[in-house]
Order: C-alpha cells, then sequence, then structure tokens
C-alpha cells in the first residue's frame, strides 16, 4: 500500500470536491428537511474553495485521492459568524472513500491534522460531528478525542465536539 499525504494541489480541486460528494451522500438519508440537505451538500461542494480554510490535506492510494480533511483556525472561520467559542484549529470535512475504508486513511488524515495544530503551537485540536456519523464517532474516541460538553451547549441540538491535545502521538499496537 503507498499512502501518501500532502497539501491541496489546485489540480486535486475537482477530485477532492467529488470525494467529498461521495463520502457524505451517505448520510442523505438522515435528513428529513431536503432544505438542510441541500444547503448542506452546497457546503460540502464548496469546501474546497472555501477563503477560510487554512490548509487541506489531500490522502492519495498509489495516487489516487482516497481522503482530504479542512482545517481551520478557529469555529468562527469554519462555520461563518457562529458563536460557538472554539478558538483552536478545527477540523472538518474529514472524508475517506466509500471504496477504500478500513485502510487507515482517516486515521492518517487524523494524525497530519494534529501535527499541523501541534506545529501551531496550539494545545488542542477540535472537531465537530453529528450523532448520526456514528462511525466517525467510533473512530475519534478511539483515537482519543474526548467530548467537550462545555462548547456543545452553544452548539446545534444533535451535535457534538471533540478535542484531541495536539502533543498526543497516537500509535496503534
Amino acid at each position: 500500500m503507498s499512502l501518501t499525504v500532502e497539501k491541496l494541489q489546485p489540480q486535486d480541486k475537482e477530485g477532492v470536491r467529488e470525494l467529498l460528494v461521495k463520502s457524505y451522500l451517505q448520510y442523505q438519508g438522515s435528513y428529513t428537511d431536503p432544505n438542510f440537505w441541500e444547503k448542506y451538500l452546497a457546503d460540502i461542494k464548496g469546501a474546497v474553495e472555501d477563503p477560510e480554510v487554512e490548509e487541506i490535506f489531500v490522502a492519495k492510494y498509489n495516487g489516487e485521492i482516497v481522503g482530504s480533511a479542512s482545517l481551520y483556525a478557529s469555529s468562527d472561520t469554519a462555520y461563518k459568524g457562529s458563536q460557538y467559542g472554539v478558538n483552536y484549529t478545527l477540523l472538518r470535512y474529514l472524508a475517506v472513500s466509500p471504496n477504500h475504508r478500513g485502510l487507515g486513511i482517516a486515521r492518517s488524515l487524523l494524525e497530519v491534522g494534529i501535527h499541523y495544530t501541534y506545529e501551531k503551537d496550539e494545545e488542542y485540536m477540535y472537531l465537530f460531528t453529528g450523532e448520526i456519523m456514528t462511525s466517525a464517532i467510533r473512530l475519534y474516541e478511539k483515537f482519543g478525542f474526548e467530548r467537550d460538553a462545555e462548547i456543545e451547549l452553544n452548539l446545534k441540538p444533535n451535535t457534538r465536539c471533540y478535542r484531541i491535545p495536539s502533543n498526543v502521538l497516537v500509535l496503534e499496537i
């Protein structure tokens, strides 16, 4: 297996956009309000062009785009105009190709995000996730992310907030 993680290059934007849509389509049926889903899908499609994103990392398996993760400076930049109160790096739009799950791609992207946060000399990396994203939640908790109940009070219903110290090196034995 040849897996690499690198910063987004202009020629990879369309491939990452397609990956994001494929990765998140599984949740479409979980949203009862079709207007909400359409807005969410538009946000997903626009993620690679978001001027507020600090960095997008792309995972490639034998040269094929199979994963991505976007990092923002704070919750305010990740969620325009929000009052969520996270002033640390926030990971958003973690995506892995449905055909390549279980290969450690999400884990690699999380590790790169944590290292990025550490290099910025920040104490934590944060992320928000919906309760419907049960596989992602299991991954985050297994990885060592902990819920931040204080921040969750500011979030929309059915949304969880997780954080992990940036000085943690997670080794799988």
